[in-house]
């Protein structure tokens, strides 16, 4: 969707632009926009007004979407919006490519400003809210922007926010800010010459570009939080950027408690990251494509690790070669499970099983002993392997979430007569086996069950 509609804005968005065509008589003037939200177009000042309560409706992007799903107002010259309090949303797309519109005026009721709402707005030159939440690209490639303003209660900033704003030079950002996304001022040219620090850091300590030219960074304890796309961002080439030197060594002081989805995504020179004693959280790809990651260390206080966390890392292809069946990180963290079994047992010693955890297509069934074991998606990746676990568990949630076969441990098969003819009645009699080929597979714990009941098992071992 965004590289759609940044190729039709390179390409000269005002030719088919929604408000670039004066309102017929045919079109309506007035509507809803929201369930207790309506709009009103007065085509003599180019001006829309929103008035009512609550949220406004989402919209889809109208390049590529259907007719139907646009706003209202896509065809109007609009330049001026006006949304009166009480209203405490802006939808999706809902003024995107408004490329008349100048002035805007926006609510302290607001409290989120939907995806793309104010994208290429290409003669806003101003921009002031104090919404809580700006979502994904919510004022990018506005080219004539050059203040932003965002007053103290402001706390998200979405992914791309700002992305292209090239004239921006300006941005106010209180220190209620506590996240700031991916790119989120990516190719915001003139804010990021007027820079004089090699750190910039924004809003509750977050780290939102390195601008520094040493290979060895040791980010400083200012910083709570690392932006994604911190140490890459600058890497695109452009007037008036200067690309980042090649990173060798980043440390990371014990200020930060976690780091976001993306975090180093990219930056394939860094060798060695040194991680605080008090990092608690890795997010999703944090340090994917970090090609070259050799030195890593995951502190005994980290307790939860995103997908793809080390994906293609040196490290992480490091120890899928060392041949060890299992690589325990962390708190409990099982990062790494491999080898030829056919049967595991995850017991008390693992906290949480991470994506991708245990590999081998040789598996057969997974056990887990315990029911609160905290299970990431795609834990297993042989699909066709059972899992085996305690009703009401998340091993149970896990197996259907996956769509796969859950095995109920604590089953102890009934009827006094256990002399079993196993080829046959094992499976339906005690459903506490099961049948590959020619070979019955019992755990530990169906084991002790069958033999406590009075089952011969040595027809079983025989198999």
């Amino acid at each position: 969707m965004k590289k759609m509609l940044s190729l039709f804005c390179a390409a000269g968005i005002s030719i088919l632009h929604m408000g670039g065509i004066p309102v017929s008589a045919e079109e309506p003037s007035s509507g809803k926009c929201g369930d207790n939200i309506t709009w009103h177009y007065d085509a003599d000042t180019a001006s829309l007004t929103l008035t009512g309560t609550g949220a406004m409706y989402d919209y889809e992007n109208w390049m590529i979407d259907t007719p139907s799903e646009f706003t209202p107002w896509q065809y109007f010259d609009i330049q001026q919006v006006t949304v009166s309090e009480g209203i405490e949303t802006i939808g999706n797309f809902a003024f995107s490519a408004c490329t008349s519109l100048s002035s805007v005026s926006l609510p302290d009721s607001l409290r989120r400003i939907g995806d793309y709402a104010f994208a290429y707005c290409l003669r806003l030159k101003s921009f002031e809210t104090s919404a809580s939440e700006l979502g994904e690209s919510a004022v990018s490639g506005c080219h004539s922007l050059e203040t932003i303003k965002l007053k103290s209660g402001v706390e998200s900033i979405g992914d791309s926010c700002f992305d292209s704003d090239t004239a921006l030079s300006v941005i106010d950002i209180p220190k209620t800010v506590t996240h700031i996304g991916w790119n989120a001022f990516r190719l915001c040219t003139k804010w990021y010459q007027a820079q004089t620090d090699e750190f910039i850091i924004e809003g509750d300590g977050i780290l939102c570009q390195y601008k520094g030219a040493d290979s060895f960074v040791k980010i400083p304890e200012t910083v709570k939080q690392i932006a994604a796309g911190a140490f890459v961002t600058a890497q695109d080439q452009q007037e008036g950027i200067r690309p980042l030197p090649a990173l060798y060594s980043i440390e990371i002081p014990e200020t930060v408690h976690s780091l976001p989805d993306h975090a180093f995504d990219g930056v394939t020179s860094v060798v060695t990251v040194t991680l605080p004693e008090t990092l608690e959280h890795i997010g999703e790809k944090a340090f994917s494509g970090c090609t070259n990651l050799t030195n890593l260390k995951i502190p005994d206080s980290v307790t939860s690790i995103g997908t793809d966390a080390f994906d293609g890392t040196k490290w992480l292809n490091d120890l899928k070669s060392s041949k060890q069946e299992q690589i325990m990180v962390g708190d409990g963290l099982l990062l790494l499970m491999q080898g030829d079994q056919k049967i595991i047992t995850i017991d008390d010693s693992v906290k949480t099983v991470c994506t991708s955890a245990i590999l081998s297509k040789q598996i057969l069934e997974v056990i887990f002993t315990e029911p609160d074991t905290i299970i990431n998606p795609n834990a297993v990746t042989n699909r066709y392997a059972v899992i085996a676990g305690i009703p009401g568990s998340t091993a149970e949630r896990y197996a259907k979430e996956e769509g796969m076969t859950f095995r109920d441990i604590t089953a102890v098969p009934d009827g006094p007569d256990m002399s079993l003819d196993f080829k046959k009645d094992v499976w339906q009699f005690s459903n506490s086996s099961s049948y590959f080929g020619n070979t019955y597979y019992l755990s530990d714990s169906d084991r002790a069950h069958l033999e406590a009941a009075g089952a011969d098992l040595s027809i079983i071992d025989k198999a």
